[in-house]
């Protein structure tokens, strides 16, 4: 299978037939970790709905030329996974990176009582959400924002289905094969006053058994229940 590489759309726009130079970051990428070589290809994507196959004319450190092929589009997102993502600092990056393997399609994060929550580094987040998609070779790159605060954000979700962890909730919820948004709180659970407008939003607890799991344990076991309430019949590109 052809290794996914993200080109920057504000960079290089894919044009069928062009020839690109990729800045010094892509170009080291490929050439020290990936170890390109003239005439290897890739299938390389904007993140926003265009591919292609591509195929290295030069890789050399700091310089590497790729020659396009034929740009196709790729279908849109087929359903909407939304992460509301109120974790402590330490436990984002790895929640975010996981969270983009199993197909949410736009992660929110905002801070909660509890979650004594640093701004987080966007640029850094990016990157691991790119590394990502290349690795789970998702075509579309999610969206990612911050808040200034969640209960907040409680009010403007619009899914169908909207559910937040909750570990006074025992027993599993029933999900149903939606359009989704997941909040998942810090180890520390959330306060009364945030369950409440939770609630008043729309939100229905959700539980992960009887045992006490760390928030970004918590998120990847709850988003895999979602994707399986769907089959997995319709990626999230």
């Amino acid at each position: 299978m052809l290794k996914h590489l993200f080109i920057n759309p504000e960079q290089i726009v894919l044009k069928t037939g062009h020839l690109v130079r990729l800045d010094n970051e892509r170009s080291n990428y490929i050439s020290r970790v990936l170890r390109a070589r003239k005439g290897d290809s890739f299938v390389v994507f904007d993140g926003s709905g265009s591919t292609c196959l591509a195929t290295v004319e030069t890789s050399i450190s700091g310089k590497t030329e790729l020659s396009l092929g034929d740009v196709q589009p790729v279908p849109n997102k087929d359903g909407e996974l939304i992460l509301l993502a109120s974790v402590i600092s330490h436990g984002l990056e790895d929640l975010v990176q996981k969270a983009t393997e199993l197909g949410v399609t736009r992660i929110v994060i905002a801070p909660s009582s509890r979650s004594q929550l640093k701004k987080p580094r966007i640029d850094r987040l990016k990157k691991i959400v790119i590394s990502a998609c290349e690795q789970s070779l998702r075509m579309w790159l999610p969206e990612l924002e911050l808040q200034n605060n969640i209960i907040d954000v409680f009010q403007t979700i619009t899914c169908q289905q909207k559910l937040i962890g909750d570990t006074s909730v025992s027993q599993p919820s029933i999900i149903k094969p939606q359009n989704t948004c997941l909040a998942i709180g810090p180890e520390g659970g959330w306060t009364k006053d945030e369950i409440v407008s939770a609630k008043l939003n729309g939100f229905s607890p959700i539980g992960m058994g009887p045992l006490t799991l760390r928030s970004t344990t918590a998120a990847t076991v709850a988003l895999g229940l979602i994707r399986h309430a769907n089959q997995w019949l319709k990626p999230i590109v």
